[in-house]
């Protein structure tokens, strides 16, 4: 009984593993073979021409999307407005990618070479987004507390137009898989590179307002230590030098603000002098005219008594 019911199951099995591949035919065959889908995102902190930038510059696509290991441009193919490459991703297969710029800075075609399990292309739309300043309180303190590089906001849309040959693949992708898987891993490598480029530019202008700011101080403003190791003599004599510089500029502005002299005529004195002025000079000139007297009298005596003593010693 045992063994009857083991060997009834494994021939089950047996059938299933034809009928199952079989019937996912089935089923892929059934699906619509082209299909569109779209995915958006926003990106804030940056500017709708560096996000256009970054996704025409093929060249750099190794460095930023983990899944690509190098990118061949064809040179002879490529145009102003059209760029030609190849890309060879992790997987060893190689992609031939046609970049069409449709509309510079907002509009660009990524067209896929065809391939027999699957052939389409992208679309890239580039839109800004214009923050309206709310009139709440709270709306206005959080937008100050936001960097200024950070009021820039760009939506990106990428949509999907292709058609998967394969009914197998065709259910892989839209039953298991997803048809959005690539556009999802697309969006989330460039946004881990737009966040590695605000990184370094918030880096870059920390170390220029250090730089600026290290400059203005050491301009403009005496560090404590400087004054510590300051001759203490040498501040005085620069205080009393610069004090006596204005005293100097006071007193030659005092004397370029004093009246001018009079004229010589009218230093002269009035004939209108009163009484007592005129008295003191008369007493004045008295008392000269007395002291005159006196020094003639002494001349006179002393003239006298040289005649005398002369007399005395002749007679001896």
């Amino acid at each position: 009984m045992t063994t009857t019911s083991l060997l009834t199951a494994f021939c089950t099995f047996l059938l299933l593993i034809p009928i199952v591949p079989l019937l996912t035919y089935v089923i892929g065959l059934l699906l619509p073979a082209s299909h569109i889908v779209s995915r958006k995102r926003t990106f804030k902190g940056i500017h709708q021409t560096d996000l256009w930038q970054i996704l025409v510059n093929v060249e750099t696509y190794p460095e930023w999307r983990p899944r690509v290991l190098k990118i061949q441009l064809n040179h002879e193919s490529c145009t102003d407005d059209r760029i030609v490459f190849q890309e060879h991703n992790t997987r060893n297969k190689t992609i031939v990618v046609i970049h069409v710029h449709q509309v510079p800075y907002s509009r660009l075609l990524r067209i896929l070479q065809e391939i027999p399990t699957f052939s389409g292309s992208w679309t890239f739309e580039l839109e800004p987004i214009v923050v309206t300043p709310m009139n709440t309180a709270k709306a206005a303190a959080e937008d100050k507390k936001e960097e200024k590089h950070n009021e820039d906001q760009v939506e990106l849309k990428i949509t999907q137009q292709g058609v998967i040959k394969k009914p197998l693949f065709r259910v892989i992708y839209m039953l298991v898989l997803g048809l959005h898987r690539r556009i999802d891993l697309f969006l989330d490598d460039l946004e881990r590179k737009v966040e590695q480029e605000q990184n370094h530019r918030h880096h870059k202008e920390q170390q220029s307002n250090h730089k600026s700011n290290t400059m203005t101080m050491a301009d403009d403003q005496v560090t404590p230590t400087n004054l510590g190791d300051m001759d203490y003599s040498t501040i005085n004599t620069s205080i009393l030098t610069q004090n006596d510089n204005e005293n100097d500029s006071e007193t030659k502005k005092q004397t370029n603000t004093l009246p001018p002299l009079p004229p010589m005529e009218s230093l002269t004195p009035s004939p209108t002098l009163s009484s007592s002025s005129s008295a003191v000079l008369e007493t004045k000139e008295k008392e000269e005219e007395g002291q005159s007297l006196l020094k003639d009298k002494d001349n006179n005596n002393n003239i006298g008594w040289d005649m005398v003593s002369e007399i005395y010693e002749r007679t001896k």
